[in-house]
């Protein structure tokens, strides 16, 4: 019973991943993006395109924090295929990620967030994304897998008033 009331009071709340405006030039190029709906404090990206040379990241990674305290952590390797941020826990952050190949150039990337240590059962978010520069925009990354599960009020006030009244039941049964 108890299984089935903590199945019934908890639902499935995502983090969203956004684009904040267009992407700009730099000495490579930058895209804003916010992170938002589940607690993380790191955030990890991965280049996943299969082009020769490899698409990669440009130094620093991240950038550009809306939230004090956070940092890009430097990662030493070539071509950069990888990024990492740490910072305090939030469940909101608006941050830049720079990437090395020329804009008008396609290219794939994941990106994750973890609440805790970088592993697996910690990620709160993951999704696939995509620049296509013909379109001149981000297509919308889709959140998949690892979903957070947060307590869904309205079903915790039916269960504690359907429990309370099945022990009134129960006494009341007793009595006659």
């Amino acid at each position: 019973m108890l299984a089935l009331a903590l199945l019934l009071v908890v639902g499935p709340a995502s983090a969203n991943l956004i684009t904040v405006g267009d992407a700009w030039v730099t000495d490579s190029w930058k895209q804003q993006f916010t992170l938002s709906g589940a607690a993380f404090d790191s955030i990890q990206v991965q280049m996943d395109s299969t082009s020769y040379p490899p698409d990669q990241f440009q130094a620093a990674v991240f950038s550009l924090f809306s939230v004090g305290g956070w940092t890009n952590v430097p990662i030493v390797e070539t071509p950069l295929l990888h990024g990492l941020a740490q910072g305090g826990l939030t469940s909101t952050l608006q941050f830049s990620v720079q990437f090395a190949p020329n804009w008008n150039e396609p290219l794939d990337f994941t990106m994750r967030a973890f609440n805790g240590p970088i592993n697996g059962t910690n990620e709160v978010f993951y999704t696939e994304a995509s620049w296509t520069p013909d379109l001149t925009q981000w297509p919308g990354p889709t959140p998949q897998g690892n979903w957070t599960f947060v307590p869904e009020p309205i079903s915790m006030v039916m269960l504690g008033c359907l429990g309370a009244g099945m022990a009134a039941a129960r006494r009341l049964r007793r009595k006659v």
